[in-house]
């Protein structure tokens, strides 16, 4: 899978992401090239090393945005920004709870969101209002494809 389409399962993913938050009346996110940046590098050491782990992009997310300019670092005198992560591991083909064969970069978004959905600490982190950036990395080896998603607001 080449880059173009990391960046096509990448922006699904938000697109995603971004629905069910207008569904509940929360604001979208907007995407942050640095955010999206250190979720595909932990995307791919994820892939290199062939398991999932939460990695130290929550901090590096925090240091990344602050005291690019005046503004922000006036900002983080007055206000601490929170940050969240998500990690996954998405397969293509049959994959058990889904009904259809994942074959699409849609496929594989959409089902990665979906898996993100069901579970009650990631779905905390792409529906709290708090966040306002996000950030997707998508990666693949021979396992399947490797997902973060990072969120700070």
């Amino acid at each position: 899978m080449g880059k173009n389409q990391s960046a096509q399962i990448e922006r699904w993913i938000v697109k995603y992401t971004n629905s069910a938050r207008k569904k509940r009346r929360i604001a979208p996110f907007r995407t942050n090239w640095g955010l999206t940046r250190i979720a595909r590098s932990h995307s791919r050491r994820m892939a290199r090393a062939r398991k999932i782990w939460h990695g130290d992009g929550v901090h590096q997310a925090g240091s990344s945005l602050t005291h690019k300019s005046f503004w922000d670092f006036i900002k983080s005198i007055f206000y601490r920004g929170c940050s969240g992560e998500n990690v996954g591991l998405m397969y293509k083909g049959r994959v058990k709870g889904f009904k259809h064969s994942i074959r699409t970069t849609k496929d594989i978004a959409l089902a990665q969101y979906k898996s993100w959905m069901r579970s009650p600490g990631h779905r905390a982190n792409i529906l709290n209002s708090d966040f306002s950036l996000i950030g997707v990395g998508v990666v693949r080896n021979k396992n399947g494809y490797y997902c973060t998603q990072l969120f700070y607001g």
